[in-house]
């Protein structure tokens, strides 16, 4: 049985999106084929292995996995250096891979007037070559085929399609993946990733009564702290963690956060897109991460002044939605240096 998980941000979460219109046009070709979508939002990548994980949990083991982790802001905001990034694209491929699923990359146009600090597509495109794995290109690749203007009239704005968008993208990706689809032997394990990126969640290291946060078919449990509300965690032994996750939305407000009894850090749970409540992330290191003992986090009665581009900040007093921490850890197996061209 073909069980294909297509997972990516806000262009595959949409209703009217390539994703929906795909999904309906993989259920009318494959008989039997089940489809599960997730998508994130615009979300920095490095959430994308421990959603794989938790999908694959649930969901799981697929036979086939489409990452559309190219539209994001990410490429366009990130500390991280080319090496970084192609590291960040390797763990994502080994997490999509590693339970025998079948991986191709899906890479979608995002126009932005500034170009990018990180190369993120060239990176996902030599992923792709390297491991072997199919690529849709429907980015600079398809620019290239049909013209700048022509792709822009497919947009409503910078990276979401119109209707008639989605259809035409969702053909294009059904016309290059049908072979793919046909395959439901295992997939190549990707065997070049430096550490292992998971996550625990805040209802388990605390216990406290939790809610679920979904997209699509995705869940992450979430615990709320209220205005002057705090947790502290403490770890038998020290954890390598690469940041935590949570939930913005228009009801968000400021959080300070206290590692290991250093001066504490602030972050926003609520921005001027948060009419739409989606997973943030607050990260450290984006590769080494840091080793944490204690961690203390606390809804303060401060709400920073935010204009929702749709909406109203709500009236109530603020509070945060914390969802998990991401882990780092070494891999078992040693790292396969990549063969030599």
């Amino acid at each position: 049985m073909r069980k294909v998980l297509i997972i990516g941000f806000s262009c595959t979460e949409l209703s009217d999106g390539y994703a929906a219109a795909l999904s309906e046009m993989l259920t009318e070709r494959f008989i039997g084929i089940q489809i599960f979508r997730c998508g994130l939002g615009g979300l920095n990548p490095h959430v994308i292995p421990s959603a794989i994980e938790k999908l694959n949990q649930t969901h799981g083991p697929f036979t086939h996995v489409i990452l559309e982790v190219s539209t994001s802001i990410y490429a366009w905001n990130t500390r991280d250096s080319f090496d970084l990034a192609a590291d960040l694209a390797v763990d994502i491929a080994y997490k999509a891979s590693i339970s025998g699923a079948r991986t191709a990359i899906l890479l979608l146009y995002r126009h932005e007037k500034q170009p990018a600090l990180v190369p993120w597509n060239d990176i996902l495109r030599d992923l792709a070559v390297r491991e072997g794995y199919p690529i849709v290109d429907l980015a600079e690749g398809f620019i290239k085929d049909r013209g700048i203007d022509y792709a822009l009239s497919l947009l409503r704005d910078v990276t979401h399609t119109t209707k008639e968008g989605s259809r035409i993208q969702a053909e294009l990706i059904l016309n290059a993946l049908a072979g793919w689809l046909t395959d439901t032997s295992p997939g190549k394990v990707s065997r070049n990733s430096i550490v292992n990126r998971s996550s625990v969640s805040f209802a388990d290291l605390t216990g406290a009564a939790s809610q679920l946060f979904r997209r699509l078919d995705a869940t992450f449990p979430y615990i709320e702290l209220a205005a002057g509300e705090s947790i502290r965690i403490d770890f038998p032994k020290p954890v390598l963690t690469n940041g935590i996750t949570f939930v913005y939305g228009p009801w968000g407000g400021r959080v300070s956060m206290s590692v290991d009894d250093e001066e504490p850090i602030y972050f926003d749970c609520i921005d001027d897109r948060s009419y739409y409540e989606r997973l943030g992330l607050r990260y450290f290191n984006p590769r080494d991460g840091r080793n944490v003992t204690r961690i203390e986090l606390k809804q303060e009665n401060f709400r920073p002044a935010v204009s929702l581009l749709r909406g109203e900040v709500a009236s109530e007093p603020p509070k945060a939605r914390l969802v998990s921490i991401l882990t780092l850890s070494p891999h078992e197996l040693p790292r396969v240096a990549p063969a030599a061209s």
